[in-house]
Order: structure tokens, then C-alpha cells, then sequence
């Protein structure tokens, strides 16, 4: 049996070595070209992943800062109509006590003229 599994031993050995051996340098020269492609895909595939990464992050920030900015103008809507509704009042008040003077300071002339008249009626004869 040691006799025949040498020879045939010999033979896978020929036929697996040989054609390994044989190989010329295209097929050498192609096989480091296919590593430096899959080399080139890899990093390729992780600067992609990177950038997804990235814009998954920028996209989350980019929401926050809408919320952010809808909520700042939310509060800047609600102090801006307080403002108005406090101008709006004051400048009732000022209308009211500036309606009330001239109502006031017309009810004075109306009296002083009505005195002066009478008083005119009075003293008429000694003029």
C-alpha cells in the first residue's frame, strides 16, 4: 500500500504544484491589482459609511435647531403682543385723561363764560 500511495502522492503533488508554479506574471500582476481594488472599496465603503454617519448627525442637529428657533419665535410672537397690548393700553389711559381734561377744562369755560355773561347782565347798567 506504501507503494502505490507514493506515486499517487506524487501525482495530486504534480498536479496541484505545477500549475501554481506556472503561473505567469499577468496572472500575478492581476491578483495584487484585485487586492489594491478591494482595497480601494474597502476605504471607499468606510468614507461612505462615515459620511452617512455625519449626515445622519447633521440632519439631527439641523431638526433640533428648527425646534429651537420654532420655540424662540413662539416666545418672541408672545412678548411681542404683550408689548402691543401694553402700548395699546397706555395710550387708552392717555386718551382718557386727555379726553377728561378737555372735558373738564370745556365744562370750566362753559361756567366762566356763563358768570362772565351774567355778571355782564348785572353790572350792565353801571357801564
Amino acid at each position: 500500500m506504501k507503494r502505490i500511495l507514493f506515486p499517487i502522492t506524487l501525482l495530486i503533488m504534480i498536479i496541484i504544484v505545477i500549475p501554481v508554479l506556472a503561473q505567469d506574471n499577468n496572472t500575478t500582476k492581476l491578483i495584487e491589482e484585485n487586492r489594491e481594488l478591494k482595497a480601494k472599496l474597502a476605504n471607499q465603503t468606510k468614507l461612505i459609511n462615515e459620511l452617512k454617519a455625519e449626515n445622519e448627525f447633521l440632519r439631527e442637529q439641523i431638526n433640533e435647531y428648527r425646534q429651537l428657533l420654532a420655540k424662540i419665535m413662539e416666545e418672541e410672537s408672545k412678548r411681542a403682543k404683550e408689548s402691543y397690548i401694553q402700548a395699546a393700553a397706555k395710550k387708552e389711559k392717555i386718551g382718557k385723561i386727555i379726553f377728561g381734561a378737555l372735558t373738564v377744562s370745556g365744562i370750566f369755560s362753559l361756567a366762566i363764560l356763563g358768570f362772565l355773561k351774567s355778571a355782564e347782565r348785572r353790572y350792565k347798567h353801571y357801564v
